[in-house]
């Protein structure tokens, strides 16, 4: 990752709505990004509290519950701040992300913080993984502990290519357990999820290897 001052020399920071200088994302513009009115079952979309997997796909996901602070539209200020944030070395932004997830209703108290890792190849053309970004600045804000418990094992296609069959096929072996998760719920951070497979294989795995409880929080679901 450049350091920051070389960042803001070559790319000048200006808010992605309103062009104030000196941030990608202002304030003001942030706040006009609408929240999810209502939370949802991760499997089936069904209202619940929180995010709360139903019991009748709570049979099949491994995923405890997904709390979505915004929905991903088309054209929108948060659709721009994301792909800048990932594609035009916007890490900036992750510390603005990380504050206002803290905002959601979630008990960041009683979790361990952790984010969906990028294969060592992407997270190096990158240069930074967002997700870890994200949860770094989440953890600051809220003091919940922060871990990586989680290494993509092998380079998988970008879910939004796919099918959502073969969203799941592709994610497949893709996840490896790095660190034995604590006996605290484990809250995964990640930017974007559509059918939600990647979250409910990183949960998956780290059931396997001993999680009881795994909850998933994005910045918006498309």
């Amino acid at each position: 990752m450049l350091p920051s001052f070389i960042v803001d020399f070559f790319f000048p920071l200006n808010c992605l709505g309103c062009d104030v200088e000196k941030t990608l994302l202002c304030e003001s513009c942030l706040n006009t990004i609408p929240l999810s009115p209502i939370q949802r079952c991760p499997g089936c979309s069904i209202p619940s509290q929180n995010g709360v997997c139903c019991p009748r796909c709570a049979l099949n996901w491994s995923l405890d519950g997904l709390y979505v602070m915004s929905v991903y539209s088309k054209e929108s200020l948060l659709q721009t701040a994301i792909q800048f944030m990932k594609y035009k070395n916007g890490q900036s932004l992750c510390t603005r992300f990380g504050e206002w997830l803290s905002g959601s209703d979630l008990k960041f108290s009683k979790f361990m913080i952790s984010p969906v890792p990028l294969h060592t190849s992407r997270e190096k053309t990158r240069g930074y993984n967002q997700s870890f970004l994200i949860a770094h600045s989440l953890s600051r804000y809220t003091n919940a502990p922060l871990q990586k418990l989680l290494t993509r094992a092998r380079s998988t296609p970008p879910q939004a290519q796919l099918s959502r069959k073969n969203r799941l096929t592709n994610l497949a072996n893709a996840f490896e357990v790095t660190t034995m998760p604590s006996s605290s719920p484990i809250l995964l951070i990640d930017d974007v999820c559509s059918t939600g497979a990647t979250l409910n294989e990183c949960a998956r795995v780290l059931k396997e290897n001993g999680a009881s409880n795994v909850w998933g929080l994005v910045l918006a679901r498309g």
